[in-house]
């Protein structure tokens, strides 16, 4: 059993876990102090009951996504897995930390328990949201039209992070142009994997905006300077063209940029 202290000292290093991330994105830097703190206090935690152990991998396993290092990432949320399972928030914050390591594919696997959680949680829009959000990102609009549903039925149109008219102008593109959820999300998922590949760093996030013409994807390098960002884009566009005979320029652009405004 945990005492409630250990409970709080958990939640508490979550906490500076989240900040750290949030820092991570708008700047590219990581408190590197704060990051090594972060560790040791994870470690403790590790040591104490299977409760506190299982809280201490899920820490690592964040901690280690955001020096990018893919190995451990995984290895502790296996650790983190064998002591209890991830559902609700916890498999999100896996999600998100798989995403930020091109691992688009894994993250992909985890999305129908991630939905499958709404009834546990009917009426937490903060899951709600963030369940849309990374369908958003994974370019899932079923999902999404399902998740529409859900925040309707709840009286929660507004909360939804994604405008509904905005999700059914991308399948409306897609139809238009022939083109499948799962060849969208390949393109996106070979890209994001390059990119994470070539820099060796956590990827900042992903964003599309949804045009007439077309949906802009833009991949989130916060480490990058403006030069890096030009080189990226060059690098990505012959990735590509080099891995797919259709890359469908015509209706993704995919580009990199340092930061998304809010």
């Amino acid at each position: 059993m945990n005492s409630p202290l250990q409970k709080t000292q958990a939640s508490a290093l979550h906490e500076d876990c989240l900040a750290l991330q949030d820092a991570y994105a708008k700047t590219g830097k990581l408190n590197d102090l704060t990051h090594q703190r972060l560790v040791r206090e994870a470690r403790k935690l590790c040591a104490l009951s299977s409760v506190s152990a299982w809280e201490g991998y899920r820490l690592l396993a964040a901690l280690a996504a955001l020096k990018g290092q893919r190995r451990d990432c995984q290895t502790h949320y296996q650790a983190a897995e064998k002591l209890g399972v991830l559902s609700g928030i916890p498999l999100q914050n896996k999600i998100v930390s798989f995403l930020s390591l091109g691992l688009w594919d894994d993250a992909e696997a985890l999305l129908p328990q991630v939905v499958a959680g709404i009834a546990d949680a009917p009426m937490d829009v903060d899951y709600l949201a963030m369940t849309a959000r990374i369908a958003w990102q994974l370019g899932k609009f079923d999902t999404l039209h399902t998740l529409v549903d859900a925040f309707d039925r709840r009286n929660l149109l507004d909360r939804l992070p994604i405008h509904p008219n905005t999700i059914t102008m991308a399948c409306d593109l897609m139809a238009r142009h022939g083109v499948t959820e799962q060849a969208v999300f390949e393109r996106i998922a070979f890209a994001t994997a390059q990119l994470f590949t070539r820099y060796s760093k956590p990827l900042g996030g992903f964003c599309c905006v949804v045009l007439p013409v077309g949906i802009r994807c833009q991949i989130v390098l916060p480490f990058a300077s403006i030069a890096e960002v030009v080189e990226a884009d060059f690098f990505l566009a012959e990735q590509m063209v080099a891995q797919f005979e259709h890359p469908l320029a015509d209706l993704i652009t995919l580009s990199t940029t340092r930061s998304v405004e809010p």
